[in-house]
């Protein structure tokens, strides 16, 4: 099951900068960069693929969500949805078989990681929900596609949610 059901219909398997030290370790200063469709651009980090807490975690944070409870606070834990879930159909398909990245597999453990956390009492909002509803083909009003900052509007919306 894919994320979106609407996939923009322009997108082509060209690259559309040409960056001949995307590769080059010695000219890298933040890690790995992938270049995908459309002008958007991936960091390493953006293709976690297992989001799945421990169980020494889990009980960490049990326990410091019940010692915030005891206080009166709540604790409210918004998990970003990394970019190469949001943009999924952006990534190339060369890396995507380099990176072994399969989109469904790591949907599920993100979903899961949710779970996990709503389990043990954290309220976690439906972020994942919010950007599914939102039209797949103006992602880039949302967040930056050359890095992994919200624009204004995404941000916005994460707040509001």
């Amino acid at each position: 099951m894919m994320i979106f059901i609407a996939v923009n219909a322009h997108a082509n398997d060209e690259l559309l900068y040409d960056c001949p030290d995307i590769n080059n370790q010695h000219q890298q200063t933040i890690g790995q960069i992938y270049q995908g469709y459309d002008g958007w651009f991936f960091k390493d980090n953006d293709f976690k693929q297992n989001f799945l807490l421990s169980p020494n975690t889990l009980d960490f944070m049990r326990r410091f969500h019940s010692a915030l409870l005891e206080k009166n606070i709540y604790l409210i834990f918004l998990p970003l949805v990394p970019k190469s879930i949001i943009a999924y159909d952006k990534i190339a398909h060369t890396d995507q078989e380099t990176l072994n990245y399969d989109d469904e597999i790591v949907l599920k453990s993100y979903r899961d990681f949710v779970q996990q956390l709503r389990n043990i009492g954290i309220v976690v909002p439906d972020l994942l929900g919010a950007l599914q509803n939102y039209n797949h083909n103006k992602l880039d009003d949302l967040m930056f596609k050359i890095d992994h900052h919200w624009k204004p509007k995404g941000a916005l919306q994460t707040a509001e949610l």
